[in-house]
């Protein structure tokens, strides 16, 4: 029993000293994070003062340019000094004119591409039950569609979509059972 006795105050002793080196420790990363606080306190402020301080220097150009243009030119006394006694800059040249435009006779205008309207209602193919006996036929007729309306169907994705709708049978029963691979990840053409 003696030894128990005798362990108990060295095991307090062990967890006072521990707790004492644990509050050392903690005083020396306080005072750690208080001296990083105040530099970072510090250097903020002087971001704050150089911004502040081109600012103003921004805010005077800009109040320089304005006054500037609000200023009007000196009078001239008919002999082409300003009444300041200076001789102004001479007035920038005039633009150069426009290249002419008209046509004369013998002439053609330049072409104008025109943009081409897609039909609206062409017939879909008829649906497409799997069976190979008809599958040439449904491809050429797709492929017309495609040819024929080229914006509607520019992607991939949009000719995918559109031939999963004319689908029957076996062919949709394949489509379902496949349709986590059907969209590509690009819009490719």
């Amino acid at each position: 029993m003696k030894s128990l006795h005798d362990w108990i105050p060295k095991a307090i002793k062990q967890e006072q000293d521990d707790r004492s080196k644990s509050c050392e420790n903690n005083k020396e990363s306080i005072e750690t994070l208080d001296r990083t606080t105040t530099t970072i306190k510090r250097k903020l402020k002087d971001l704050e003062n150089t911004n502040s301080k081109r600012i103003r220097g921004i805010s005077a150009d800009i109040e320089e340019e304005i006054r500037r243009h609000r200023t009007p030119p000196p009078l001239r006394d008919g002999v082409g000094r300003g009444l300041d006694g200076t001789i102004p800059p001479p007035p920038p040249p005039p633009p150069p004119p426009p290249p002419e435009t008209s046509i004369t006779l013998g002439q053609q205008a330049a072409p104008v591409p025109l943009v081409k309207k897609e039909p609206r209602n062409l017939p879909h193919p008829p649906k497409f039950d799997g069976k190979s006996s008809k599958l040439e036929e449904f491809v050429q007729k797709v492929d017309n569609i495609f040819e024929q309306m080229p914006l509607s169907y520019s992607t991939t994705s949009e000719k995918i979509l559109y031939i999963s709708d004319l689908l029957t049978g076996q062919a949709d029963v394949w489509y379902g059972a496949n349709q986590h691979k059907r969209l590509p990840n690009e819009q490719t053409k």
